[in-house]
């Protein structure tokens, strides 16, 4: 369980980590701007669970391990940035932005889950309804307020209704399958649920959208 939990905790900085950093870098931030908002995104969501779960402090000022691999991260991203993308295209922006948002989303839906669990041995059903998710998106809100933009979940897009579909799946997988498996399973719901949902252009219903709802 440990070892999966870190598995998915490592992928998920890494993604998340990038996601700000593209974000930063299409608003063209200087390379503090980049290292921060990919700190942000990476450590976000994970401190607002901790804070809601009583783990106090947060877990990333007690260990800058992850920080450290987020901020090397964002640091790669600038320098490839720098290098090699100086204007991207839009489309690319929001296809690599789509890609590491998903797999962070995916991760850290899962993460949040499993650190409750481990804190709370028989956390109730609410609680883990909330973690789950709230480890998911928080750091892309809290990215996406630093960039002075509408948060991303409230506009684009299947995002908190995919982390949330993968934490109730993952809630049932995990009283009658192998832990790893619910992790995996849900894992994998999350980013087919927002693969479909970029393809085809779903979005949920809202005011003067010109997408498809669901």
């Amino acid at each position: 369980m440990t070892m999966i939990m870190n598995i998915f905790e490592i992928i998920g900085t890494i993604a998340f980590a990038i996601s700000g950093s593209i974000v930063a870098a299409n608003k063209k931030m200087d390379v503090f701007g980049i290292l921060i908002l990919g700190l942000i995104t990476a450590v976000g969501g994970g401190a607002i669970r901790d804070v809601i779960i009583g783990n106090i402090p947060p877990a990333t000022f007690q260990d800058p391990f992850y920080a450290i691999i987020a901020l090397s991260s964002s640091f790669v991203l600038f320098i490839i940035y720098r290098l090699h993308i100086s204007n991207p295209s839009p489309r690319f922006t929001e296809l690599t932005l789509f890609i590491f948002d998903s797999i962070g989303l995916a991760s850290f839906t899962v993460t949040g889950l499993q650190i409750t669990q481990q804190l709370y041995p028989h956390p109730g059903i609410t609680l883990l309804l909330f973690v789950g998710p709230i480890t998911g998106i928080g750091g892309g809100i809290l990215r996406d307020l630093f960039a002075g933009d509408i948060p991303f979940i409230f506009q684009k897009h299947v995002y908190a209704t995919a982390s949330i579909l993968g934490t109730i799946f993952y809630i049932i997988l995990y009283f009658i399958a192998p832990h790893w498996i619910a992790a995996i399973t849900s894992c994998l719901l999350i980013i087919i649920t927002r693969t479909v949902s970029y393809k085809f252009k779903l979005n949920l219903p809202g005011i003067g959208t010109q997408s498809k709802s669901i």
